[in-house]
């Protein structure tokens, strides 16, 4: 019973070409898997930098 409706799904997937688009969709995640310590790495540095330079701001004006 099951095979039959996995057959049924498959074959829509790949009827109206949804199979192929997922793969890219999937494809494309891997890759941004790889670059992602990347992307959080210059993230965290903007971050680090914005937070120094308004505590440095802050600290100019009090004193």
């Amino acid at each position: 019973m099951y095979d039959t409706y996995s057959r049924y799904i498959y074959e829509w997937l790949v009827n109206n070409k949804i199979a192929s688009k997922l793969d890219s969709i999937i494809e494309l995640l891997g890759v941004l898997r790889d670059r992602a310590v990347y992307i959080f790495i210059v993230l965290l540095f903007i971050l680090l930098v914005t937070v120094a330079f308004k505590f440095i701001t802050v600290r100019g004006r009090n004193v």
